[in-house]
C-alpha cells in the first residue's frame, strides 16, 4: 500500500451510519464530494479493515434496529402529543373542534408517513441493491483499504487494555 498524499480522510463507523441514514440526496452529495477529492488526488480516503467489518456487520442488524427504534419513538411522541392536545384543549371555548381535527389529521398523516418509512428500513439496510448500499460500496471503492496486521492488532489490544475506549461502551 503506497499512499502519497498530503491529506487523509478517515470515516469512522458511526459517521458511515450517519451518512447511510440521512436522505439519499445528502448521501449523494457526500459521495460526490469524496469522489471528486479522491479522483483529483487531493486526499486519500482511508478505510481500516476493522471499520469495513463493523459497517458490513452493523448495517445488517444494529443499524436497522436503531432506525426502527427511532421511528417508533417518533410515532409514540406524536401520539402522546395528540393525547395531550385532546386532554388539554378538548371542550375549551377558545379552541374549535375544527382546529383540533385539523391538527389530528396532520399528525395522522405524519404517523402514516413514518410507518411507511419503517417498511423501507429493512430494504434500505439489507438489500445489496438498495441505493444506500450501492452508495456505500462506491465510498468503499474510493478508499484505500488498510488491512490488519500484527502491529495493528497489538496496538488495538494494548489500547483496549488501557481502557481506551472504555470496555463498557
Amino acid at each position: 500500500m503506497s499512499i502519497r498524499k498530503n491529506k487523509y480522510i478517515f470515516i469512522d463507523t458511526n459517521v458511515y451510519y450517519g451518512i447511510f441514514t440521512k436522505s439519499e440526496n445528502f448521501s449523494d452529495k457526500i459521495i460526490k464530494i469524496l469522489s471528486n477529492l479522491v479522483e483529483r488526488d487531493k486526499v486519500a480516503l482511508l478505510l481500516p479493515q476493522q471499520v469495513m467489518d463493523e459497517v458490513t456487520r452493523d448495517r445488517l442488524d444494529k443499524w436497522p434496529k436503531q432506525e426502527l427504534f427511532r421511528l417508533e419513538n417518533k410515532i409514540k411522541s406524536l401520539e402522546n402529543d395528540l393525547d395531550f392536545l385532546n386532554k388539554k384543549f378538548n371542550n375549551k371555548l377558545y379552541i374549535t373542534d375544527k382546529s383540533i381535527e385539523k391538527i389530528k389529521k396532520q399528525v395522522n398523516r405524519e404517523v402514516k408517513k413514518i410507518k411507511k418509512d419503517k417498511l423501507e428500513v429493512e430494504k434500505r439496510f439489507r438489500s445489496s441493491h438498495s441505493k444506500a448500499n450501492v452508495s456505500l460500496n462506491k465510498v468503499f471503492k474510493l478508499a484505500t483499504l488498510i488491512e490488519e496486521n500484527d502491529d495493528i492488532k497489538n496496538a488495538a489490544f494494548y489500547r483496549r487494555e488501557k481502557d481506551n475506549p472504555p470496555k463498557d461502551s
